[in-house]
């Protein structure tokens, strides 16, 4: 009895004083104690069936996440039961949440002439309740290479770069401050639509021409002028992002997506700005149809209404 009694003057120790476990399974440091039995209660609960006693003492917490009482209480040869020791423990053994990553044309950037990297900005969010965050990592490995990576312990984490249209996987991850894990990857397809005649994909229209440009993706851009000039072009994806051309004789384009007018964007610049993304918008998985009517105005500093399109770019695996 006076050894139990004893018990009273030294704390209970749970997974060596640490503040969080990632495990409902914790370790009871008894050591410098005896007695036969053993038995615990966690939080409200009543306690357990008594158990045989061993230093190093196996208990299970509940699920609940966040902080928890332990009781536990020894009981000698005897039958004589020890006072209850108490200890707290954190609990997280669940993932951080995460958003993303995803990917989305940047719009004011410029193409590459070759067309084969395009300018994108890669979002991730993630939040952990429970412990916190501790780090969130992002980044871009293209056809075996890693090109682009950002690690920070923030909940939103962004990252500006080229990528190629193919090739690349993005990972992005989270890790809470007790080492839980929570990872997401993205494969994303960006396609080039040369908006030229000849693709089967783009329907000219009444008004608009072909014009050959060294600085233009392909070559060729679409021009047009006159009021009411329209092309059409069917898509499929998630994502679309138009690739135009400014200059002094810009104009105004009207942008319909599936029927609906959704914007009109100005072509005029003071000098001559190639392969600008001038407009991008997410659309629901799948097929649609982008028409681009010219206005037939323009602002008031400019010498004309012509428009020019380079291309539509198409993402795929946005997110």
């Amino acid at each position: 009895l006076k050894a139990l009694r004893k018990l009273k003057q030294r704390p209970l120790r749970l997974d060596a004083d640490r503040e969080w476990t990632a495990d409902r399974t914790v370790l009871a440091d008894l050591r410098g104690y005896d007695g036969k039995d053993v038995r615990y209660a966690v939080g409200e609960g009543a306690f357990g069936a008594w158990q045989p006693y061993d230093r190093w003492f196996d208990l299970r917490l509940s699920s609940k996440q966040g902080r928890q009482e332990v009781k536990l209480q020894m009981r000698s040869f005897r039958g004589v039961r020890s006072p209850v020791l108490r200890e707290t423990i954190k609990l997280d053994s669940k993932a951080p949440k995460m958003w993303g990553p995803r990917l989305s044309v940047r719009q004011g950037a410029r193409v590459q002439r070759s067309g084969g990297r395009v300018p994108v900005s890669v979002v991730l969010g993630a939040d952990d309740a429970t412990s916190g965050l501790a780090t969130t990592n992002l980044n871009a490995t293209c056809n075996g290479s890693v090109i682009e990576g950002a690690t920070k312990a923030h909940t939103y984490l962004a990252m500006t770069t080229y990528l190629p249209r193919t090739g690349c996987v993005l990972k992005a991850q989270a890790t809470d401050k007790v080492g839980n894990k929570a990872t997401h990857k993205l494969a994303p397809t960006v396609r080039l639509v040369d908006l030229k005649p000849g693709n089967k994909a783009v329907d000219f229209g009444k008004g608009w021409s072909k014009l050959n440009g060294k600085e233009a993706l392909g070559g060729t851009l679409a021009r047009a002028e006159a009021a009411n000039a329209t092309m059409t072009v069917r898509i499929e994806g998630e994502q679309f992002a138009l690739v135009v051309r400014r200059g002094p004789a810009g104009g105004r384009l009207n942008i319909n997506v599936d029927g609906k007018w959704v914007k009109t964007i100005d072509l005029y610049a003071e000098e001559g700005d190639r392969r600008r993304v001038a407009y991008v918008q997410n659309v629901p998985r799948g097929k649609h149809v982008i028409k681009l009517k010219a206005t037939g105005t323009g602002r008031g500093a400019s010498s004309g209404s012509i428009v020019w399109a380079d291309a539509i770019l198409v993402v795929e695996r946005r997110k």
